[in-house]
C-alpha cells in the first residue's frame, strides 16, 4: 500500500458523499464548536492512525464520514506548518459500498461523538438535526422503529431525561478555537 499523507488528501478535491452532507453539518455546527483545540488535534490524529474508507466517484474523492475530524481539517484548514499534516493516512479504495453502510458509518461516528461530549453539547439541537437525517426506511434499519424518537436517543447515547433537557442552555466553549 502507498503511503499517503493528510497534506496529500488536503491538495486533492474532496467532496462529500451526498448522503452525509447533513452529518458533516451536524458535526460542523453542534460538536465541534464544543471541542477543545486540543481535542480537535488529538481526534485528527487518531483517525489519521486509522483505516479511511475512500470512495473514488469519477474525478472526485469522498471521504467517508466516520473520519469527520480529518474531513473538516481538510476542507477547512488552510496549508500551515503542521506536523498533524505529517501524519500517515491508511487508504483503503472501495466502490461497491451501499448508501446505507456510507450514512451508517456517519450515523456511527455522530453517536460517538454526541456521547462522548454529552456534557457540554446542547443535546436537544444535536437530537433534533440527528432525526432530521434519518428517514423512515434508517430509522427501521438503525433502531427498528419508524423515527427516531428522544426517548430513543436518550438511550443511544447513555443518559437521563433530566440530563436531556438540562443541556438546552449550553453555548461552545470559548477556548474551543483559540489560537
Amino acid at each position: 500500500m502507498k503511503k499517503i499523507y493528510l497534506n496529500d488528501i488536503k491538495q486533492k478535491e474532496l467532496s462529500i458523499h451526498q448522503a452525509n452532507i447533513g452529518y458533516y453539518k451536524l458535526f460542523n455546527r453542534f460538536i465541534l464548536p464544543y471541542v477543545l483545540k486540543s481535542d480537535i488535534e488529538f481526534w485528527t490524529r487518531i483517525q489519521c492512525s486509522q483505516m479511511i474508507q475512500v470512495e473514488k466517484q469519477s474525478s472526485k474523492i469522498y471521504l467517508f464520514y466516520d473520519k469527520l475530524f480529518i474531513l473538516d481539517h481538510c476542507l477547512t484548514t488552510d496549508m500551515v506548518d503542521s506536523n498533524i499534516y505529517e501524519s500517515e493516512l491508511n487508504l483503503s479504495f472501495s466502490k461497491n459500498l451501499t448508501e446505507f453502510q456510507i450514512k451508517s458509518y456517519a450515523f456511527d461516528e455522530i453517536v460517538f461523538f454526541i456521547t462522548r461530549y454529552k456534557g457540554v453539547l446542547n443535546l436537544v439541537k444535536c437530537y433534533q438535526q440527528l432525526k432530521k437525517q434519518l428517514s423512515k426506511d434508517d430509522c427501521i434499519r438503525f433502531f427498528n422503529h419508524s423515527k427516531l424518537t428522544t426517548k430513543i436517543f436518550i438511550n443511544l447515547i447513555g443518559l437521563s431525561e433530566t440530563s436531556y433537557h438540562n443541556s438546552r442552555g449550553k453555548t461552545p466553549l470559548e477556548e474551543s478555537y483559540d489560537e
